[in-house]
């Protein structure tokens, strides 16, 4: 999706990502189905493990009962290995240890964001609780959680059931990314104001050995794996069916382009043909924790088809809330969306997770000006 050229790769870097293109099919599992007693093996921070050194959980609840719009929780555990979801480049010498922790709360006239970082030592982890700091308690496993947090402006407690299927966007021997829709009950308080709250939403959970290879120069090589742009938007047509698109590009190319429309009776559709077009970028970038500038999609669509090439659905969203870094070296935000499928027509609100990596060295004023009529503030 960037106009702009992407950071530079070496010609090792450039074959396993042509290799990675052609390996994908065999261990991409959208439609694989698992047991939540085989998730709760999996589901865990590997603070301490000899081959996963990398764990994100991911809770979101895109569309609360006004005031609130969207809720989301993220924890993450070291350094998945992929460029644009990493704030670090791991490397074989300095494994990262580092605990990344944000919540977002948007209303619909502010919003409340935190982020924390914490060392390895600060987390206590045992088989049903995982305790990062004073910030965040997650207790249980698959297929119920508890979730409690609390800043000096939020506090919340919510209870999570996990639906089935799971979803499985990556499923191999060195990465693996699943999905599940959920049903949530509980409260978000904001400074004084006390909000029950209720519906469906998602939860996500990767793990990654790409990172942790015992040969140092595969390491090396996996540590600056190629990946520049990554999407993730989730919306609920309506109580009874939820959307998850889904997109990740490796050296320019979509590796996974995939869109589940889940329903509450458990049925899940896959949809794999499915074109995405940022239509407007808000006039600047925003700058990630660790000094990348990334493109902000104030305005987007993305159309669904199904195997007769006919339209299935089609979304039309518009942001919603400022961005707020914290999603590797992109952002998390709220977007408005017009959603149409068939003869029927939906409303609401969603909440995407975006990576778009722009190159300093191939950026100035003038390039920016001429694709986005805006001002790039380069970083001082």
């Amino acid at each position: 999706m960037n106009i702009f050229s992407a950071p530079n790769k070496n010609a090792r870097t450039a074959w396993l990502a042509k290799a990675i293109h052609h390996l994908y099919p065999i261990f991409q599992f959208s439609e694989a189905s698992s047991s939540h007693s085989d998730l709760r093996s999996i589901i865990q921070p590997y603070l301490n493990d000899e081959r996963y050194h990398y764990a994100q959980y991911q809770f979101c609840f895109p569309n609360l009962i006004q005031p609130e719009t969207f809720l989301n929780v993220r924890a993450s555990f070291g350094e998945s290995g992929l460029y644009g979801l990493d704030t670090h480049n791991a490397s074989a010498t300095d494994p990262i240890a580092d605990v990344q922790l944000a919540y977002n709360c948007h209303l619909l006239d502010s919003t409340i964001n935190s982020s924390d970082s914490f060392h390895k030592a600060d987390v206590i982890s045992s088989t049903d609780k995982l305790l990062l700091g004073q910030q965040l308690l997650i207790e249980g496993n698959s297929p119920t959680f508890k979730i409690k947090g609390e800043s000096s402006s939020l506090r919340y407690e919510i209870e999570v059931s996990l639906c089935s299927p799971v979803s499985w966007f990556a499923k191999s021997w060195l990465y693996d990314h699943l999905n599940c829709m959920t049903r949530y009950s509980g409260y978000i308080q904001t400074n004084s104001k006390h909000d029950e709250v209720q519906g469906t939403g998602t939860f996500d959970f990767v793990r990654s050995a790409l990172a942790s290879t015992p040969n140092s120069y595969a390491r090396e090589l996996i540590g600056s794996l190629p990946v520049y742009f990554v999407t993730q938007h989730m919306l609920n047509l309506d109580a009874q069916t939820q959307v998850i698109f889904y997109r990740m590009d490796l050296a320019g190319k979509p590796l996974c382009n995939t869109v589940l429309i889940r329903h509450s009776g458990g049925l899940c559709e896959i949809y794999d043909d499915v074109t995405f077009c940022v239509t407007q970028h808000l006039s600047s970038p925003v700058q990630s924790l660790n000094g990348h500038d990334t493109l902000v999609a104030e305005q987007f669509e993305w159309i669904v088809y199904d195997n007769n090439g006919d339209m299935r659905l089609s979304v039309y969203g518009q942001l919603h809330s400022l961005p707020y870094t914290g999603y590797g070296q992109g952002y998390i935000a709220g977007f408005k969306f017009k959603a149409q499928q068939l003869n029927s027509v939906s409303h609401g609100h969603g909440m995407m997770a975006h990576v778009d990596i722009m190159d300093p060295q191939n950026l100035d004023q003038k390039s920016f000006n001429e694709q986005y009529g805006g001002e790039f503030m380069p970083k001082t």
